[in-house]
């Protein structure tokens, strides 16, 4: 049995290999060989057709460039020297006044936040900002307020007292 088994497994297995290595070299050939004939036709066809019409393109879009283009870049240049010049006249006849708004930090509207930074007075209301530059705030004292000035009319709070004054007590910090 050991003998036939041997006899007939290595009978089959070279057969498989034949076959294997015919059918394989045969598909391998038959798919080399579509590759050759169809690829390059692709591949020539498409070279054709860039050819053909993608030189057609490209020569349309250098002579669109030259045509059309070139005259949109000399209109793009015109409005931009066009509108440098309105905007250099915009900022001058209009902006200054903001800029003036800005510096002077008055409105006759009122005060805007530049000038409650500027000034650190506001009649409407004191804003955190206020309270940081100058200490003082009419209706209520804010933290900001109690770390720089360490002043509070209505009560110390934690910021006061650490810099060491309370009008209520002592805290732990200045104890």
């Amino acid at each position: 049995m050991t003998d036939e088994i041997s006899n007939t497994g290595q009978s089959i297995e070279v057969q498989m290999i034949d076959k294997i290595f015919d059918m394989g070299q045969n598909i391998e050939e038959d798919m080399t060989n579509a590759f050759s004939d169809v690829g390059q036709r692709i591949k020539a066809d498409m070279t054709n057709r860039i050819s053909e019409m993608g030189q057609s393109i490209e020569a349309n879009m250098t002579n669109g460039i030259s045509e059309m283009g070139q005259k949109l870049e000399a209109d793009v240049t015109n409005w931009i020297f066009d509108k440098e010049a309105d905007m250099t006249n915009e900022i001058s006849n209009k902006g200054q006044s903001i800029v003036a708004n800005m510096t002077n930090g008055i409105s006759d509207m009122g005060q805007s936040i530049e000038a409650d930074m500027n000034n650190g007075f506001s009649y409407v209301d004191q804003s955190i900002k206020v309270d940081m530059t100058n200490g003082f705030s009419d209706v209520d004292q804010s933290i900001e307020v109690d770390m720089i000035n360490g002043i509070s009319d209505t009560g110390q709070s934690i910021e006061a007292d650490m810099n060491g004054i309370s009008n209520t007590g002592q805290s732990r910090g200045l104890t």
